[in-house]
């Protein structure tokens, strides 16, 4: 479940740090702490197979994939977690940057959790109102991706196939959801067997 912390109690970024101290997602939204829990087993490894498609096909067009603890912040009361975030790359001195800011971000991918709540659900509007390009919705229940994107107007729901293509000109990446998700499931009954045996 999705908790609002301290509402009655306005919040910078910097407070979040405070506040960090387990593997729970901690996420700022309009000066509130909001606390998600974990990825479990399932949606790890959604996460996992979805990074590994993007990060191939990322590299050829200059573009880093940010799994995990990326944050996306969108001036002095949202800062936003992704689960995956992609950016133009940067030659950096060995060190990620804390945080990215939202204008920056070419694409932000949320793993819905099965318990988040409806202001969990709606980050992507602050997200696409604060510059970002496109956020992904993906949930593993209904396996479909929303998919909100700046300058249009509503999102799209896709069941069968997500097309990305961040550069013009260049190839789209083509991801067929009912084969992502049986990979996953695939994936989740050999976990089964092998824990069995």
């Amino acid at each position: 479940m999705v908790v609002a912390r301290h509402a009655r109690q306005v919040h910078e970024p910097e407070d979040l740090w405070l506040l960090r101290t387990d593997a729970r997602r901690y996420e700022l939204l309009r000066g509130t702490v909001y606390v998600t829990p974990e990825l479990n087993e399932d949606e790890h490894a959604l996460w996992s197979t979805l990074a590994w498609h993007l990060l191939d096909y990322a590299r050829p067009l200059n573009l880093e994939v940010l799994p995990g603890e990326q944050r996306c912040r969108a001036g002095k009361y949202t800062e936003l977690a992704p689960d995956i975030v992609v950016v133009p790359h940067v030659e950096r001195a060995g060190i990620f940057p804390v945080f990215e800011p939202i204008r920056s971000v070419v694409l932000a991918i949320d793993i819905g959790r099965a318990d988040a709540s409806d202001a969990a659900r709606h980050r992507h509007t602050a997200f696409i109102r604060s510059g970002g390009c496109e956020w992904w919705s993906v949930d593993p229940l209904t396996r479909s991706v929303e998919i909100f994107r700046r300058g249009v107007g509503d999102a799209t729901l896709e069941e069968r196939e997500v097309v990305w293509q961040p550069v013009r000109g260049r190839e789209a990446l083509r991801l067929d959801l009912p084969a992502l998700f049986a990979a996953v499931t695939f994936g989740q009954r050999q976990r089964k067997r092998n824990q069995r045996s």
